[in-house]
């Protein structure tokens, strides 16, 4: 009986020692041989470049996504785009509460406008001042006139006693010629006086001061635009809004630091790799690269290291163009890699793993 129980454990007992040997086989050859660890450390240092390294990074665009805050502060009134939407230079994304700055708007451009009327009654001032000029310089004439008539008749009449002897006039007659001459010249001189008095008020200076302040006016106005601007969050180039943070009733002020939105210009397509210190000697500018998912699953993409970094620095944020905090520890060097026109191209943002092989050299 007890010799037919052993021989139904046998099965069992075989079947226990395969899974073990199978197990320490598989952990064997796992496990790299000491040529190849020896071969991997050997593998740092200049006379090593180009033979290749394998990394992490993640997608981007040329010059980087734009995280974009609202120039102007207040509340968030509308959010006109919706994410993944494409839009050209200067559409409309986000609004910011622009009551006040309608309203100084509205006060500015009033303001633009009397200083115009202002500056037309100037005008019209100088052109009445010309005109008086004018006028007063024909009073002036006749002035003259009346006094070269009269001095005419009193020497014609001096003369006429003189060399006639005309006896028939007398000196009292003489006397009131010189008197009406007299006259007249005083005439000429009130009239002269008029002009000059007239002349000093010249409305000119009116005019530059109604100018100066049409020109004060417009800045005014200006800048009452600008600021009303900027309460529109513009597209600053053609693009795709990314990902929106804001809502409606959002605030906004000069100390804020969260995006309302996050924005991709419209670029090429790149790789932002990030190769530790102890590989960064394999790198070579031109070097070809083989690209897919860090998850090893889907397509595969081609490209080509176009930029080596000057220094090792933090990695950069997400979706950021910043590098966190200085005070890490782990300082990689960022290596740019451009992409192969695909049918199907990868998302950006999207996290890669990336092998760098041979170069065509520095």
């Amino acid at each position: 009986m007890n010799m037919k129980f052993n021989l139904r454990r046998l099965p069992w007992l075989f079947g226990i020692v395969l899974i073990i040997g199978s197990i320490i086989g598989a952990t064997q050859f796992m496990q790299p041989s000491t040529a190849v660890v020896a071969q991997d450390r050997n593998a740092v240092g200049p006379r090593n470049a180009g033979q290749g390294v394998v990394c992490l990074g993640r997608v981007d665009i040329k010059g980087g996504v734009i995280p974009m805050i609202p120039l102007q502060a207040g509340a968030i009134t509308e959010v006109l785009a919706f994410e993944g939407q494409r839009v050209s230079q200067g559409t409309v994304l986000v609004k910011v509460q622009d009551e006040h700055f309608l309203k100084q708007v509205v006060i500015a451009e009033n303001g633009v406008k009397a200083a115009e009327a202002e500056l037309a009654e100037a005008h019209q001032a100088v052109e009445q001042h010309q005109q008086g000029l004018k006028q007063q310089q024909g009073a002036i004439d006749i002035a003259k006139i009346r006094l070269a008539s009269t001095e005419t008749e009193l020497k014609e009449t001096e003369r006429l006693k003189s060399e006639l002897r005309n006896t028939g006039i007398s000196e009292a007659q003489l006397e009131t010629l010189r008197q009406k001459v007299q006259g007249a010249k005083t005439g000429v001189t009130v009239e002269e006086a008029k002009y000059e008095q007239i002349r000093k008020t010249s409305p000119e200076n009116k005019v530059t001061q109604a100018q100066c302040k049409i020109d004060v006016q417009k800045a005014q106005l200006e800048q009452a635009r600008e600021a009303l601007n900027r309460c529109s969050l513009k597209a600053p180039q053609d693009g795709m809004v990314l990902q929106i943070l804001a809502t409606v009733g959002s605030q906004y002020g000069p100390q804020s630091h969260q995006p309302a939105l996050y924005f991709a210009p419209t670029s090429e397509l790149l790789v932002r790799a990030e190769v530790d210190q102890e590989y960064a000697g394999r790198v070579t500018r031109g070097a070809e690269a083989t690209i897919h998912d860090e998850s090893n699953v889907g397509p595969v993409w081609r490209g080509k290291v176009v930029q080596i970094g000057e220094a090792f620095l933090p990695p950069r944020k997400s979706l950021s163009t910043e590098i966190v905090t200085q005070a890490s520890s782990n300082r990689v060097l960022e290596v740019i890699i451009s992409l192969d026109q695909a049918p199907t191209m990868p998302k950006i943002g999207q996290g890669m793993r990336v092998t760098i092989g041979g170069a065509a050299g520095r």
